[in-house]
């Protein structure tokens, strides 16, 4: 009887499991065809992509930070297989969600009570903000499967008594850092924690006269992945980043190599502090969509040090007690890598000159803290059998959030390129307007945030009757388009002000104004 309940409850599990991601994959998929094309991918699709294999991968394009490597070749192969279109750009990341769906199994099976698994799984699944490069064509998102691939890895290895899976945890690191240079700062610490934690067991196993000549050979297989992994990102990286910081064009907050120049273009990221910059970008966009209630971002941040606090007290107790080998322990070993991420970050700065790394170059961290909290949350419902029920109702109460901010969260519109949102309407009335005039041309005045992605749909879409003022200086002949699409403050500021111009459509989502130059008083003053 209780053989047949395990079996109920193991393909239960597996059934929600399951339900879960296709629930998630489904509004990927809906996402990733509906979302207009952004200007980072419009950029990686049409000067990138259109490199030889050779270009792209010494990183020979025009403002090569935004070649994200493996997004870039997936772009270029996905695009020539299938043709060019939002869901080919966008394949490689749905393919990594499945990675990243995949490695969050790997890590919530481990745990006997399958209802705390599934909560797990859930919090792991349901961060919005990460969630959401998952239907863009970004290198984030494999840097971020990757990266709990490399961690699931290591964790099952140590659940399972498999020392080897431990070891080869190190490739799935290595590669996201191909993936997204910012993965450096995960990088570093992972395998200096795999190295100390392999040469403290290797250490105890000669204190208890356990150790024989089959420990060379441990050592061997240790080495052989490690190999791999530090060769994989001396090949793919030193290089690419030393042109990087020449060209000037490592803004993005990783240099290991050397100490960059103060007037290179080192502009995204911060210059306060790593809370200040970091963990508040984070969490502004994480949860800025529920600013108007002021209870919540507070709860956030004093959840983060919470956890922190917690799990640097479970680690100090048994170090000093030593009741446990701290290498062998997962709530430690995730803390030592988030540890070791935020002391990378904190010493190129202080070092490098590089800035703190924010928002989407910081994404991994939100992923890397919901681990540590889930694990730390598993010991101490284990530990404090007396408080385990109070603890689970925290846990599942902190599910609740963490499903109620992924379903509040906006699904039309994209945080980090907000001012794209509208440019298919854009380009859908343009095509009317044509069809009215087949053999005119309509010429488009727009701000170089927007021009990327309505180029791309120019090209895909073969519209050669649009032209736009790409690469020019936005007030340069401008007296000589048709049309205008701008945000509202820029009709205050460009030198067409004093134009006669008609607004066609206003649009919310983007903020952008739509206008059209007419040559009587049939006009809105903008």
């Amino acid at each position: 009887m209780s053989k047949l309940k395990n079996l109920i409850s193991r393909y239960s599990f597996l059934v929600v499991i399951i339900f879960v991601c296709l629930v998630l994959f489904s509004i990927l998929l809906y996402r990733s065809t509906s979302y207009p094309y952004t200007h980072d991918e419009s950029f990686t699709y049409l000067v990138h992509s259109k490199l030889s294999l050779k270009d792209i991968l010494l990183y020979n394009g025009y403002c090569p930070a935004n070649n994200h490597l493996i997004n870039t070749l997936s772009v270029k192969f996905f695009s020539k297989v299938f043709g060019a279109s939002e869901i080919t750009g966008r394949l490689a990341s749905l393919i990594a969600a499945i990675v990243y769906f995949a490695s969050s199994f790997l890590l919530v099976k481990r745990y006997k009570d399958k209802f705390w698994a599934i909560l797990s799984f859930i919090i792991l699944n349901s961060s919005p903000y990460v969630f959401s490069y998952f239907a863009l064509s970004r290198g984030y998102s494999w840097a971020v499967a990757f990266m709990l691939l490399s961690i699931s890895l290591l964790l099952t290895g140590i659940k399972k008594h498999e020392e080897k899976l431990t070891f080869f945890s190190c490739i799935p690191a290595g590669i996201s850092v191909i993936a997204n240079f910012t993965m450096l700062s995960f990088f570093i610490p992972f395998i200096i924690v795999l190295f100390v934690r392999f040469f403290f067991n290797l250490w105890s196993k000669y204190k208890t006269q356990l150790i024989q000549k089959k420990s060379i050979a441990e050592i061997k297989q240790f080495l052989f992945p490690v190999s791999i992994s530090l060769v994989l990102v001396l090949i793919f990286c030193v290089y690419p980043i030393y042109k990087l910081q020449l060209d000037g064009q490592l803004y993005y907050g990783v240099s290991p190599i050397s100490k960059l120049p103060k007037d290179s273009q080192l502009y995204y990221g911060g210059n306060s502090s790593f809370w200040a910059d970091t963990v508040n970008s984070l969490i502004f966009k994480s949860f800025g969509h529920l600013s108007s209630l002021d209870f919540i971002l507070p709860f956030i941040r004093i959840l983060i040090v919470s956890v922190l606090v917690l799990s640097v007290t479970y680690v100090v107790f048994h170090l000093f007690k030593k009741e446990l080998n701290v290498f062998n322990s997962s709530v430690a070993l995730v803390f030592f890598i988030l540890l070791g991420c935020i002391i990378v970050n904190i010493a190129q700065h202080l070092i490098l000159h590089s800035p703190f790394l924010i928002e989407r170059t910081a994404l991994f961290y939100i992923t890397l803290f919901l681990l540590l909290l889930i694990e730390i949350s598993a010991v101490l419902c284990n530990k404090l059998y007396n408080l385990r029920h109070l603890i689970k109702t925290i846990y599942f109460l902190i599910c609740i959030l963490s499903v109620a901010n992924f379903y509040l969260f906006n699904l039309k519109k994209i945080s980090d390129w907000q001012f794209d949102m509208n440019n298919k309407e854009l380009i859908d009335y343009l095509i009317s307007e044509h069809e009215k005039d087949r053999d005119g041309e309509i010429r488009l005045a727009t701000s170089w945030l927007t021009d990327q992605s309505i180029s791309y749909y120019k090209e895909i879409y073969g519209l050669d009757w649009l032209i736009t003022n790409r690469y020019a200086r936005e007030e340069d002949k401008i007296n000589e388009y048709d049309y205008f699409y701008y945000d509202k403050y820029a009709y205050k500021d460009y030198s067409f002000k004093g134009l006669r111009l008609k607004v066609i459509n206003n649009y919310e989502d983007s903020g952008y104004i739509l206008s059209k130059k007419v040559a009587h008083n049939d006009y809105k003053s903008l």
